[in-house]
């Protein structure tokens, strides 16, 4: 018999009497609803949290398995208390501070639906009803993670509160003084901080670029040393940005004798890379000279970013430059830096050789030759 995913808690009882279950939900065994069908995955989920919801146990996603072309064919959802904590986790030494409470009871209930490629339902494969562990209330159910929900109107009330001004904590008690107590809310204190967490994601996806810019021209407030140059595209996006600090265009003017930029590239959402111009203080560390965000890796992005460099820097050009063999990068260094000495990591130099020899003992060598400072005639004559 099929179902269909448009139900809700209120029609349950008519749900199972399409399905042909007359009895308690408690006395429902696997005969009676392994076979059954569902419209859609999601058909099956509803049922399944609805049911565990009246019996008094969270739900948790369980077994998801694909076909090679993605698509989903198999997926179950499991109790909340099924898995066992591993032992070594209470009784790790020494232990700065208490376990958590023990969750996980091994409990075997399931719910497993199988994908029918003919008809294109969902049919109960696997049903297990049996816990290892006492059922909750109704007074208790409604605290469990799974059933907890901030209603609709209730979210908009609470986002208007809050952009009043009203801290959360606060919007919780009145919500609570309206239902007659915490006990009949239908969600904690922490989803109504979640549900906010989300709405500033969304917000600051919108207006990160201008907070960004904000931020660093605060910071110049307090800093008058700071430098920040950005550019827009045709559609005022913010496209590329440099900027340096004070105690970074300090440390350049000390130790900026060689320059190494370090590039992460695609590491955000944007699709944008990051460029930080690092070098070596009088201790051998690493020291930072300035941070930089660009929308591509081109001769023309790469010719801005250093010009705008050496505008950071009064001009003063290093005297070695460190790079990963980037064409375009080299050639934009050729150009604004000609007496600058370009030379290649070693680091990315043993990385290609190890690529295109598959010899371990000429690795090693080569490592070593690399790694020794020598004069040319003794590295021609090791080579």
């Amino acid at each position: 018999m099929d179902i269909s995913a448009g139900f809700s808690f209120e029609n349950f009882n008519k749900i199972l009497e399409r399905l042909g279950i007359v009895k308690d939900l408690a006395e429902i065994t696997r005969q009676e609803l392994v076979g059954k069908t569902f419209d859609d995955v999601g058909a099956a989920e509803n049922f399944f949290t609805t049911y565990a919801r009246i019996m008094g146990f969270g739900v948790r996603k369980g077994t998801r398995r694909t076909s090679r072309d993605g698509d989903l064919t198999i997926r179950s959802w499991v109790c909340s208390c099924e898995g066992r904590r591993d032992e070594k986790w209470c009784k790790m030494q020494p232990r700065r501070r208490e376990p958590k409470a023990v969750t996980r009871m091994d409990c075997k209930v399931v719910l497993c639906v199988n994908k029918v490629k003919a008809t294109r339902k969902w049919i109960v494969n696997k049903f297990v009803h049996n816990h290892s562990h006492p059922l909750l209330s109704q007074n208790h159910i409604a605290f469990l993670r799974s059933h907890r929900k901030v209603p609709d109107g209730t979210l908009e009330q609470a986002r208007c509160m809050r952009k009043s001004g009203i801290q959360t904590c606060k919007i919780m008690s009145f919500m609570a003084l309206q239902h007659g107590g915490y006990d009949k809310l239908p969600f904690l204190l922490k989803d109504l901080y979640n549900k906010f967490t989300e709405d500033n994601k969304v917000e600051l996806a919108e207006l990160d670029a201008s907070k960004a810019i904000g931020y660093l021209e605060h910071k110049s407030d307090n800093d008058d040393q700071l430098f920040c140059k950005y550019t827009f595209d045709q559609e005022k996006r913010l496209e590329s940005m440099i900027w340096a600090d004070g105690k970074c265009r300090k440390d350049y003017e000390k130790f900026g004798h060689a320059l190494l930029p370090k590039i992460s590239v695609n590491t955000n959402q944007y699709g944008k890379s990051l460029l930080i111009l690092l070098g070596v203080n009088n201790h051998f560390k690493t020291t930072i000279f300035a941070y930089a965000i660009l929308h591509n890796e081109n001769e023309q992005t790469y010719l801005w970013v250093l010009q705008s460099f050496l505008e950071c820097m009064n001009e003063k050009a290093q005297k070695t430059v460190i790079t990963d063999g980037c064409p375009a990068m080299n050639m934009a260094i050729n150009q604004l830096m000609p007496r600058t000495i370009h030379r290649l990591c070693s680091w990315h130099i043993s990385w290609n050789a190890s690529i295109a020899v598959k010899d371990s003992n000429f690795i090693r060598d080569f490592h070593k030759l690399m790694s020794k400072c020598m004069k040319e005639t003794q590295f021609e004559a090791k080579w």
